[in-house]
Formats: C-alpha cells, sequence, structure tokens
C-alpha cells in the first residue's frame, strides 16, 4: 500500500511538471477604452492647467523673494507661461508612454497586422475596435 501512495504521488508530481512544459505560452493584447480622466486631451489639459499653476506659485515665491518690487509682475508673467510649456511637454510626454490598444488591422509604419480581437462591452453595447494606425 505504502509503494502505491509513493507511487500516486510521483504520477501527480510529474503530470504537474508535464502540464507546465507542454502547455502554449499565452499571448496577451492590450484593450484600452480610454474615458473620463484616461482621454488624452483631458490628461494633457489638466497637465497644462497644473502646469500653469506651478510656474505661478513658482513665479510668485521669486518675486516675494526679491526685493525690486519693479519686476513682480515679470516674474509671475514667466513662471506662468514657462509651467504652461513644461505641462504641455509632461501632459504629451505621459501620454505617448500609454500603451497601445489593439485593433482587428494595425498599421505601424509601412507594416500591416490583423489580429482577433474580441469585442468589449461598454455602457450596455458592445465596441469593437477595427483599424489602428501608428506611424
Amino acid at each position: 500500500m505504502r509503494f502505491w501512495a509513493h507511487g500516486w504521488v510521483g504520477t501527480l508530481i510529474l503530470a504537474a511538471m508535464l502540464s507546465s512544459v507542454v502547455t502554449p505560452a499565452a499571448h496577451a493584447a492590450v484593450n484600452i477604452n480610454r474615458e473620463s480622466d484616461e482621454n488624452p486631451m483631458r490628461e494633457v489639459a489638466k497637465s497644462i492647467m497644473w502646469g500653469a499653476i506651478g510656474g505661478f506659485m513658482v513665479g510668485g515665491a521669486i518675486a516675494l523673494a526679491t526685493d525690486d518690487t519693479s519686476k513682480d509682475d515679470d516674474y509671475i508673467r514667466y513662471g506662468v507661461v514657462g509651467g504652461t510649456f513644461v505641462g504641455l511637454g509632461m501632459g504629451l510626454w505621459f501620454v505617448s508612454r500609454r500603451p497601445s490598444g489593439a485593433a482587428l488591422i494595425e498599421v505601424r509604419g509601412a507594416e500591416l497586422r490583423a489580429h482577433l480581437v474580441p469585442p468589449e462591452p461598454a455602457h450596455g453595447e458592445l465596441r469593437l475596435a477595427v483599424v489602428s494606425a501608428k506611424f
């Protein structure tokens, strides 16, 4: 009886090891629905707004720290302008680093790819990404 138990456990361990070798690797695609704050335009706009607010704060701090009060408005103005451009750059950088969603037909440069992408349920309807292009 004891030999049978060891044989059964050994067979189970061997089957578990073989199942990990025989099973194919899973390939996942990224399917993304951009809504609310994930919308790229909203994300860039929020980055611009926060950059302008940060620039206003830095320009105001520089204006308070200097003795010459005749240039305070210039410090604040250039702080807001600089912060706005930094916010625009950061917003575009963040949005460009996001993973792109998969579609049935993808065009990347001069390469054309076809994928099998299931439709996604969204707010009581089914959505299907048909064409995606990246240059």
